[in-house]
Formats: C-alpha cells, sequence, structure tokens
C-alpha cells in the first residue's frame, strides 16, 4: 500500500471520527441551550476538586502527529452548571470551562481560552467512572498554537 493511499485512509477515517464528536457535541449543546437546564444529578458531588491526568490527538487536520499534553482542571458546581478552569502548562494560558451533566454518567464541557486573543476553544465530553474518581472521554477543538482542528482522547483522575 502506497504512503499516500494510507494517508488518504488515516485523513479519512479522522474526519470521520471528528464529524461523528462534533454532531454529538452539537446535539448535546443544542439540548442544554433548548432546555436551560442540566441534569439534576444524584453524582454531582463527585464532580466538585482538582482532577489531573493527560490527554492525547488521535487526529489533527492536516495529519501531522498529535500531541500528548498534561491537563489539570479545577471544578465546581454552580447549580445544576458545571465549571471550572483547565491549566495545559506550558505557558499556555487556563482554559474556562462551562457546562452540565447529561445524565448520571456523563457531561458535556465546552472550554475557551481566557485569552481572547489565544481563540482556542472545543468540547470535551466525559464518562464518569462508577467510583466517581475517574473521568474518561474526548474532546474537539481547535488549536491555536497549530493552527488546526483536533480531536482526541482525555483520561482524569481526581487528586
Amino acid at each position: 500500500m502506497t504512503d499516500t493511499v494510507l494517508t488518504s485512509i488515516i485523513g479519512a477515517l479522522g474526519a470521520v471520527s471528528g464529524a461523528t464528536i462534533t454532531a454529538a457535541a452539537t446535539i448535546l449543546t443544542n439540548r442544554s441551550k433548548n432546555s436551560r437546564l442540566y441534569w439534576k444529578s444524584g453524582r454531582e458531588s463527585v464532580i466538585e476538586g482538582i482532577w489531573k491526568g493527560s490527554g492525547t490527538d488521535f487526529f489533527t487536520e492536516n495529519g501531522t502527529d498529535g500531541h500528548q499534553y498534561t491537563i489539570k482542571l479545577k471544578l465546581k458546581l454552580n447549580g445544576r452548571k458545571i465549571v471550572g478552569e483547565g491549566d495545559l502548562g506550558k505557558n499556555a494560558p487556563p482554559l474556562e470551562l462551562a457546562g452540565g451533566f447529561y445524565d448520571d454518567s456523563y457531561i458535556q464541557l465546552t472550554y475557551q481560552s481566557t485569552d481572547q486573543a489565544r481563540r482556542q476553544m472545543g468540547v470535551i465530553m466525559f464518562r464518569v467512572s462508577g467510583d466517581g474518581r475517574k473521568l474518561k472521554g474526548h474532546y474537539a477543538g481547535y488549536s491555536p498554537s497549530r493552527e488546526i482542528f483536533v480531536v482526541g482522547s482525555v483520561d482524569l483522575a481526581k487528586i
């Protein structure tokens, strides 16, 4: 199989993955906009606190290698809404996060850079583990440092 064919196949798979995550994020976002309320979950108390872990891009729109990074989130509840701040290190400005529970097991957060000139934004969908100590999910967003759209996975543990 030639490099061109292999690159085309990988690009197509990435595009399909990105489109699927984007469609799911749009549905979740529209659901929360339409109801103006987030799901009242019995698991809300497990979300508050500091979460730390890592993320990995598995798709970049230009086909370059994805980045791996560490991430630290500080999340709290404001009514049913989850708000917080994210730290990606590497002298990057903090991320502002907001969202809520989709149901008892899933949360959706949008994020954007606190530096408006940076133009970093996206959405993360997490599954909350049974014991409430882990968040595992996927993100789709824009990387301003690379000027591309990215899709990836993230695994966090409560500290």
